[in-house]
């Protein structure tokens, strides 16, 4: 289980055979009720009935932090003890178990799901013995509530609204459409047919395999990728595909429908499903910024000096040349509740100043810093850098996670990784002059003054655009670029300063001859022109800026 963000989560059926009775582990059979444990179950597993002990009876709720401290002292559960937790239905009711203690604060390297659960033991001819286990009450104490690994209706109802929050309803199609309201056999667990609008329906099942266990990353992304992007197109939003709406302090949002995001499927391993919407949805992202001056040059030890020039330009001068660089480090996570924060910023900036500023900061990068001292063949490129600096902090966050490391060589140009091998995004900014009138011919005069103001002015008026230009590609090992820039910047010369520079675009422009030069339609037709002329490199998006308070981005998706 390497592929996957958390395999620590994840015990073999082996494992529990080894350590299942050692000290400080607790066994916990969970299924929809006791019958299946009082059949047969694992040597020392206590047994806990989802319906009757892991629900409050009255309020159809999850336990009160009361309710929660009494059932793991019962159940001879400390704060100390690791967890392990397995049942039949794929697991479906112990990693809900799995979810409640993580909920109440238990420590989460403690917590574990046996993969295959229940079936997959059996299959095996494991030992099952009937005898009820019986184990010392504790005094365990419950945390307060992380309300970070749950969502309520006061929470979803807003987001769906906005677009920013994607639902996944786990259980069967049936139950999805309406057809019942519980599993065949089932008692009721719904008080009304049907399902939340916008919901996709991905069945618990699907994410095992035949023999019960999780399947691989790349499977689940796929089926992900899949039902999850169907359902958005449906409703008809360009939302970015994340499991979670985002809050962010300082810089810029994560850039828009990069990925579905693989915590979307590391929080499904980890088996946090609350009511049909995956667990962990309030996910917090912080941008921290720094500075530092380098010197450099490009240069392969195989060519000579004039066959670098000419691949790498001015930069391939052996005297180097230098930047004034500028690094955002944008870290994602949970809220500490006690803090509440995603991690204390000094933490951070300590992290930043002994691995980025301490070796790149008055330094010449090809003679001082020693992994590209080391390698000739590595050139010091913007990618290059960002992957090398991901690669040096990653290790010392702990507690959050790395999202994205974005390196500025100058206000024109930067570089985005998010830790995927050798892909890197690069951004190209290009600034043009242009003036329009917003005016549709589908409405009267009278409407597009009303509509559009002082913006249908008959004379029209003008903007200084700047328009961001991503691509994105792997790493070329032996130039550390993702793109030959010449053909970028001869691309966006004539396509899009050759067309629309110091234009009219109502009256010079046979793109605006008959549609409303809004900014929408304008980036629309900036990628239309802009992405045939540019391959191979592989354009990821543009951005236009009309102004410094407007901007609009494209990916060239078709919402159907």
């Amino acid at each position: 289980m390497a592929d996957i963000a958390h395999p620590e989560v994840l015990v073999t059926t082996d494992w529990v055979a080894r350590h299942g009775s050692d000290a400080g582990i607790r066994l916990v059979e969970v299924d929809v009720d006791t019958a299946a444990y009082d059949e047969g179950h694992i040597s020392g597993a206590v047994g806990l009935n989802w319906q009757t002990q892991l629900c409050d009876q009255v309020r159809r709720d999850i336990l009160t932090k009361d309710q929660f401290e009494q059932l793991c002292q019962d159940n001879g559960i400390s704060n100390d003890t690791t967890v392990i937790f397995y049942g039949d239905n794929n697991n479906w009711f112990a990693t809900y178990a799995l979810w409640q203690f993580r909920y109440y604060g238990h420590d989460e390297s403690k917590l574990k799901v046996m993969n295959g659960g229940r079936q997959k033991w059996i299959d095996e001819g494991r030992e099952l013995v009937t005898d009820t286990s019986s184990h010392a009450a504790t005094d365990y104490k419950a945390k307060f509530p992380d309300d970070n690994v749950r969502a309520t209706k006061d929470h979803v109802l807003p987001t769906l609204e906005q677009g920013v929050v994607n639902l996944v309803d786990v259980r069967s199609p049936a139950e999805f459409t309406g057809e019942i309201i519980a599993p065949p056999g089932l008692p009721e667990t719904a008080q009304r047919p049907g399902r939340i609008p916008g919901a996709a329906n991905i069945p618990w099942a699907t994410a095992v395999a035949d023999d019960g266990t999780f399947k691989s990353y790349d499977e689940l992304k796929e089926i992900y990728e899949v039902r999850v992007s169907i359902q958005i197109k449906r409703r008809s939003l360009t939302a970015v595909l994340e499991n979670v709406p985002r809050t962010h302090v300082g810089g810029d949002p994560p850039q828009q429908r990069h990925e579905i995001e693989k915590g979307l499927l590391r929080y499904y391993y980890d088996g946090l499903v609350d009511g049909g919407v995956l667990g962990n949805l309030i996910v917090h992202y912080l941008t921290r910024q720094i500075a530092f001056e380098a010197s450099h040059y490009y240069h392969i030890p195989e060519l000579n000096d004039a066959e670098n020039y000419a691949l790498f330009g001015a930069t391939a001068n052996p005297n180097s040349h230098g930047h004034n660089y500028v690094l955002e480090a944008t870290v994602k996570g949970r809220l500490n509740p006690e803090q509440g924060m995603v991690i204390n910023i000094t933490d951070l900036d300590q992290v930043l100043k002994d691995e980025v500023v301490a070796y790149y900061d008055h330094k010449h990068i090809n003679v001082q810093h020693p992994t590209f001292a080391n390698n000739p063949h590595l050139q010091p490129t913007s990618e290059n850098l960002a992957i090398q600096i991901w690669h040096a902090i990653e290790p010392h966050l702990k507690g959050t996670i790395l999202h994205r490391i974005r390196l500025y060589e100058d206000s024109t140009l930067f570089a985005d990784y998010y830790g995927e091998g050798q892909m890197v995004y690069l951004t190209k900014v290009y600034e043009f002059s242009a003036s329009h009138r917003l005016h549709s011919p589908q409405l009267s005069d009278a409407e597009n003054r009303e509509i559009f103001g002082k913006c249908n002015n008959f004379y029209g008026h003008g903007h200084n655009y700047a328009l961001e230009v991503t691509i994105k590609g792997e790493v070329d090992p032996r130039t550390g670029l993702v793109a030959d820039l010449h053909h970028l910047d001869e691309t966006i010369q004539k396509q899009v300063h050759g067309r629309f520079d110091h234009k009219h675009l109502n009256l010079d422009t046979p793109e605006f001859e008959n549609l409303n030069p809004t900014s929408e339609n304008f980036v629309k037709v900036l990628w239309e022109v802009i992405e045939p002329s540019l391959k191979p490199i592989q354009l990821h998006r543009l951005r236009l800026k009309e102004t410094p308070k407007n901007h609009f981005d494209y990916y060239g998706d078709e919402i159907s």
